[in-house]
């Protein structure tokens, strides 16, 4: 009975060491996999961190602020009295955009308030002649900045920007700061003068009084004292070809407005005397082309007898014209022009020379 119960101890203790053994060895293997996790984790945490760092790069790189050195601004027009006239300011390019816009009258470096759409502010007024200063300010768009330089002593920003509005190339002239602070709007100068009507110079006005026939369009020599062809008025014409009465129109440019007209004569060319031939109580007169080529209608020759004072007139649309009747022995002094009449007004060309013929048969 004792040997019974000391092999039920035995075996008792033998099951608590071994229980023991395999609950060290649980434990063991649950430490191991816990670091394996660890581990790994730690390593999932380090790729997920590089990978960010690596996109944050990426977006960086492709996020990059871009310089802009030159803009573009059209529709700059001048201002008329009461109206909007920059409505159609545009600008040519990427990343800049206009901010505002406004006037001064150089005269008395009064500002003339335009609000941020470019419409006069009630109570603006303009004046005829007056030159006036257009203020463009443009503002960089979000990922874009106008070029700068910084003086390294002062930190002082200058803008570097080349400007074209219109066609006149102007230089940044100031920089501003608008919110956010790192959207610099830059300043241009543009000068224009408010026209003035042209008309107040047709009397300054000179033009020839009439000019010869050519056959193709004429011109008058036309010249506006105190003003300059091309850039203060244009010329055009009508009716300028034909003999006649020609129109002239001046038409104001640049700072003049408005048109007013000047007439001037188109006259046929003088005609020829190509031969004259005494016969027996008359003379034979031939010209050297038909009265059509000279621009006229018709010739007007006239004649009298050498010593007398007192013209005598013919016509003819001929080439060959016959002066009759004569006085015997006598010779004749012949004059000719040629003539077209427009509308009821005579038109002619100059006198021939006076040419004497033979003694009539």
């Amino acid at each position: 009975m004792i040997r019974s119960k000391i092999s039920k101890i035995n075996r008792i203790c033998r099951y608590a060491v071994a229980g023991a053994a395999i609950m060290a060895a649980l434990m063991m293997g649950s430490n191991v996999q816990v670091m394996a996790e660890t581990e790994a984790t730690a390593t999932e945490t380090t790729q997920a961190e590089t990978a960010a760092t690596e996109t944050t790069e990426t977006t960086e790189d492709t996020t990059e602020t871009k310089i802009i050195d030159s803009v573009v601004v059209t529709g700059a027009t001048r201002p008329y009295g009461g109206m909007a006239v920059n409505r159609n300011l545009k600008v040519s390019g990427e990343g800049y955009e206009i901010y505002h816009i406004g006037y001064k009258d150089t005269a008395d470096d009064t500002w003339l308030g335009l609000d941020i759409y470019g419409n006069v502010i009630k109570g603006t007024t303009y004046q005829a002649g007056h030159t006036y200063k257009l203020m463009v300010y443009l503002q960089a768009k979000d990922g874009y900045q106008f070029k700068v330089n910084t003086d390294e002593d002062t930190g002082k920003q200058t803008c570097d920007v080349d400007g074209m509005i219109n066609e006149f190339s102007t230089k940044c002239v100031g920089i501003t700061y608008v919110d956010p602070a790192e959207r610099i709007c830059l300043i241009f100068n543009y000068a224009v003068t408010q026209p003035q009507s042209i008309s107040k110079y047709a009397s300054a006005t000179t033009l020839s009084s009439s000019v010869t026939y050519t056959g193709k369009a004429t011109s008058a020599n036309v010249a506006v004292k105190g003003l300059k062809a091309g850039t203060d008025y244009t010329v055009s014409y009508a009716n300028n070809t034909a003999v006649g009465t020609a129109t002239v129109k001046i038409t104001g440019k640049g700072n003049y407005t408005g048109s007013y007209t000047r007439t001037y004569n188109i006259l046929p060319k003088k005609p020829v005397i190509k031969k004259i031939a005494a016969r027996k109580k008359k003379i034979v007169l031939r010209m050297s082309t038909k009265p059509t080529a000279t621009g006229g209608s018709y010739y007007e020759i006239q004649y009298h007898k050498a010593g007398s004072k007192v013209w005598k007139s013919k016509k003819t649309t001929l080439l060959r014209k016959t002066i009759n009747p004569l006085t015997s022995k006598k010779k004749y002094r012949i004059r000719v022009r040629a003539c077209k009449t427009v509308n009821g007004k005579v038109y002619c060309s100059a006198w021939t020379a006076v040419k004497t013929s033979g003694k009539v048969k």
